[in-house]
């Protein structure tokens, strides 16, 4: 038991800068890279500014909607912990303007990223516990409320992606991107708020934030092609919605 509380403690009061802030800042402008396309290192040699800006959006997306929904100042807290900032800085700097590409490669080439998204993974249940105590200190017993802050703070890149959808081509075109560790967030984030209003005691924040690290981390390395949720999704649509034939549909398109 006591090798359990300490793994727990280790877990809870484990520092986010720099061991996860660091890859989260190199994922983040991997990502923003992704964005841009083959072309990318060109486009931020030629816009730099509007890829600076760009890249500050894709790494503290949940911070800044999360202040914007506790009607907080959204960029004071970025330039108010510069530790963090000048590490965002120089990660983006590297990623796209490293000579001949050289640091941009060596993370593809070693795969070094998959330990990096591991980490991404901790931090968003460390923002999803974060979040909802944000809201507890101020609103007790607003169950909605923390975990909607929750899931924002831990997955506002998801929040993020959904409006650059909507300025690109509108509210009719369909948009979906695949990412189940944005549900495991929904899933800690109620898990969080069910513990911070009374509803349910599950021991303690830091044993509960173990066991969910515990999945997310089975998540990240056993379903790496799939979906853990998708047959609950699946399931619940059809009760809720009603059941689509998928076959029937492809069939008719096939037809046409």
């Amino acid at each position: 038991m006591e090798n359990i509380q300490a793994i727990q403690d280790f877990l809870i009061k484990f520092p986010i800068f720099p061991y996860l802030w660091v890859p989260h800042c190199i994922m983040s402008s991997l990502a923003l890279r992704h964005v841009y396309g083959e072309k990318a290192c060109d486009i931020a040699k030629t816009n730099p500014l509007s890829c600076f800006i760009r890249a500050i959006l894709y790494t503290y997306p949940g911070g800044i909607i999360s202040c914007l929904l506790l009607a907080e100042p959204p960029i004071a807290f970025i330039l108010t912990n510069m530790p963090f900032f000048i590490t965002m800085v120089i990660s983006w700097y590297l990623v796209f303007f490293t000579p001949k590409d050289l640091f941009t490669q060596f993370l593809l080439k070693t795969r070094v990223t998959f330990i990096f998204s591991m980490g991404q993974d901790f931090q968003r249940l460390h923002l999803c516990l974060a979040g909802v105590n944000a809201v507890a200190k101020i609103h007790p017993q607003a169950f909605f409320y923390m975990i909607l802050i929750g899931v924002c703070k831990s997955s506002g890149f998801m929040v993020l992606k959904y409006i650059e959808h909507v300025l690109e081509s509108g509210w009719v075109k369909p948009f979906s991107i695949p990412n189940y560790p944005t549900k495991t967030c929904v899933l800690a984030s109620t898990a969080f708020a069910i513990q911070a209003c009374g509803f349910y005691d599950f021991g303690s924040n830091s044993g509960l934030l173990a066991g969910l690290t515990l999945l997310a981390v089975n998540f990240r390395l056993f379903c790496q092609t799939m979906d853990p949720y998708e047959r609950f999704e699946s399931l619940t649509c059809q009760v809720f919605f009603g059941r689509v034939n998928i076959l029937d549909d492809k069939a008719s398109k096939k037809n046409q």
